[in-house]
């Protein structure tokens, strides 16, 4: 931005351009860089890369009774479930064995829900995260905990003995259900501002501080969780901060501005 400045700066058309007042920031931007961070205190593994590497965990193999919360983290449950989501995308026959397994436990009734009843599966496939969108980490974890009946009874079954190793145990399981959440706020935000057919930039300053402090009540209901929260809130509000510094938001704000409301 400085550069820019400097250029336009000595343009014939003595354009005046301030780099940091004339800096509105990308919201989507801002919010990526938030959870990014996140994900890289959640799992060393690499899961923006393409490639069909499976993740070995480290830490010890806990049973579903004695893992620890901490033993549970160790091993990685980003990676275990991609790892999941991969060897049951492995091939058309998987895919299909596995869309079987959905189609007849909802026949037979296979699937309990949480009261004890049979419940029915959405016939869907597994999500893979992709590059280009660091909420896709939020769909396939969300996607991958909503079909885990029908997963687990695929990597029960005899037919697929190689693939038993890739099963979770329920505190990982626990410790998806806590990323899951903590992505979920971002998610929202980003989402109900991408929703907007005119997206105004006055949104973006209330939008920003309901993720902070959801963030906040978030690690108030589950202080286990604050360690990660927090890198989270450290990196927005840095960003917040630079908000301040832009005048541009301050006039969007105004109800009475023109960049309050779409023409």
């Amino acid at each position: 931005m400085v550069g820019l400045s400097d250029e336009l700066a000595n343009d014939e058309r003595h354009i005046e351009f301030h780099p940091t007042d004339n800096r509105i920031m990308c919201f989507p931007h801002v919010v990526n860089i938030c959870v990014t961070h996140i994900l890289k205190e959640f799992t060393k593994a690499d899961l923006m890369n393409d490639t069909d590497e499976v993740f070995e965990p480290s830490g010890r193999f806990g049973d579903n009774m004695n893992q620890s919360f901490e033993e549970a983290c160790a091993r990685d449950p980003i990676a275990l479930a991609r790892n999941i989501v991969r060897v049951l995308r492995a091939s058309g026959q998987r895919r299909d064995a596995f869309r079987d397994i959905i189609i007849d436990g909802n026949k037979k009734g296979w699937f309990a829900g949480k009261s004890g009843r049979a419940r029915q599966l959405p016939v869907r496939e597994l999500l893979r995260d992709v590059p280009t969108r660091w909420d896709s980490v939020y769909y396939m974890i969300s996607r991958l905990r909503e079909l885990r009946p029908a997963i687990d009874i695929f990597l029960g079954s005899p037919i697929y003995q190689d693939l038993a190793k890739y099963k979770m145990t329920a505190q990982e399981w626990r410790v998806l259900r806590d990323i899951e959440m903590v992505l979920s706020i971002p998610h929202r935000v980003q989402t109900r501002m991408s929703s907007e057919s005119n997206p105004v930039l006055s949104n973006a300053i209330p939008l920003f501080e309901t993720m902070m402090t959801n963030w906040e009540r978030l690690c108030e209901k589950a202080p286990h969780l604050k360690r990660w929260i927090d890198v989270g809130l450290l990196w927005a509000k840095k960003y917040y901060k630079r908000m301040d510094l832009t005048r541009a938001y301050v006039i969007a704000m105004c109800p009475y501005s023109p960049l309050h409301c779409p023409s």
